[in-house]
């Protein structure tokens, strides 16, 4: 279950990071969040406090950037 956690995490940051790259900032956001989330848990699970340092604040980040585009 965790390599599965792991590749969503990143097939999703990396078309996350095109569709975002391409102009679609809420869909490109929402994928960003869904990639720090599943790295987040991977970071959880491994006890990995430098991965899950690393993906909480993606997280607020990716939320304060969908935030952004909606308003």
């Amino acid at each position: 279950m965790l390599n599965f956690t792991k590749w969503v995490g990143t097939v999703t940051s990396v078309i996350g990071a095109f569709i975002l790259a391409l102009g679609f900032v809420v869909s490109g956001y929402s994928l960003f969040i869904i990639g720090s989330g599943a790295w987040f848990l991977v970071g959880y699970k491994t006890r990995d406090k430098a991965m899950l340092t690393l993906n909480a604040f993606f997280l607020a980040a990716d939320f304060i950037g969908i935030f952004n585009a909606i308003m």
